[in-house]
């Protein structure tokens, strides 16, 4: 099977390994069957620090969706959800298939501290001008409302996407949302808000 990690968001100029807030992240990712009829059952999900301690994962912070396509091959789309991460620079995360190692998906990552905005609600991912995944995306920020919040993306000469909710308000003030199957795009919008509080990250593209 193939397991691929979506890429982490970069700002414009930036070098090195994505950079990710310590209070909220997310990893998302596909998977594609070997064959007809096999499952994908065995993912492991592992985040380790550069001196190679695991981070404690709750089994609630990982949202996997499975389908199969008209040839029977499954296919998957997963989400990762990460809080409360103590920064530092070159963790990694491994998602694999059992004991599959060429099948491994890997990626390196920083950890920063970030302030905290004063906005009501903050987009912390997809940023503006982010390219993101037609097969599915997580986007994470941070909100002071207390009201269930909601999530819409909008592409130019196609039907808007609901976003589905993984966690929020009023459980938490970090929020998550996962979007599966979108249509390719360029200038598309994300908006998250709660009446007439929100903010939307904008000129995105789908490929």
């Amino acid at each position: 099977m193939t397991i691929t990690i979506n890429p982490f968001p970069k700002k414009p100029g930036d070098t090195g390994n994505p950079k990710v807030p310590s209070d909220l992240f997310t990893a998302s990712g596909s998977g594609t069957g070997a064959a007809p009829g096999a499952r994908m059952r065995k993912i492991t999900f592992t985040l380790k620090t550069a001196g190679d301690s695991a981070v404690t994962m709750d089994n609630y912070h990982i949202h996997c969706e499975h389908r199969k396509d008209e040839n029977n091959i499954e296919h998957l789309l997963w989400t990762i959800v990460f809080e409360r991460v103590t920064a530092g620079n070159n963790y990694k995360l491994t998602v694999a298939s059992g004991d599959d190692e060429e099948a491994a998906a890997r990626a390196t990552l920083d950890v920063v501290a970030l302030k905290t905005l004063g906005e009501r609600v903050v987009i912390q991912n997809p940023l503006t001008h982010a390219t993101i995944p037609s097969d599915g995306f997580s986007p994470y920020g941070t909100t002071d409302l207390l009201l269930p919040i909601f999530a819409i993306l909008t592409v130019p000469g196609a039907s808007s996407v609901n976003g589905a909710l993984v966690q929020g308000p009023p459980a938490t003030p970090n929020w998550v949302f996962q979007f599966s199957h979108l249509p390719k795009g360029t200038g598309a919008s994300l908006t998250v808000y709660q009446s007439s509080q929100g903010a939307t990250a904008t000129d995105l593209t789908i490929n």
